[in-house]
């Protein structure tokens, strides 16, 4: 089974679509954060942080730390290395094989935070 590969983007929209949000205020009132980041998440000018990335994750159904993984993947700013990357994730046979390449690419700090390195 193929995992979804998430955008910040699309992770606010599941989120407001599971909750009944209609509005980026909306979403900023229930996450305790400010409109203007729930904005940037929603327009893709800005990445979820992986703090909200973990809290969120349940709240839509996903694993946290599957949603670090392709949150980080969207932080990538080479084109190149991030298609790269979507492959990897995508290819992957189990998590054992995602955590290896969160260890090999720095993600470390992030893996241990969510309880699975």
């Amino acid at each position: 089974m193929t995992q979804k590969l998430w955008t910040t983007q699309e992770v606010a929209e599941e989120l407001c679509k599971r909750r009944n949000i209609n509005s980026d205020y909306g979403l900023a009132k229930f996450l305790g954060v400010d409109a203007g980041t729930v904005g940037g998440w929603r327009k893709g000018f800005r990445v979820m942080s992986d703090e909200h990335a973990a809290t969120l994750a349940p709240l839509i159904g996903e694993d946290p730390g599957w949603l670090a993984l392709c949150l980080a993947v969207e932080r990538v700013k080479l084109d190149n290395l991030a298609e790269k990357m979507r492959d990897v994730l995508l290819a992957a046979p189990n998590r054992v094989a995602l955590v290896a390449l969160g260890f090999s690419l720095g993600f470390a700090p992030y893996l241990s935070r969510f309880g699975i390195a």
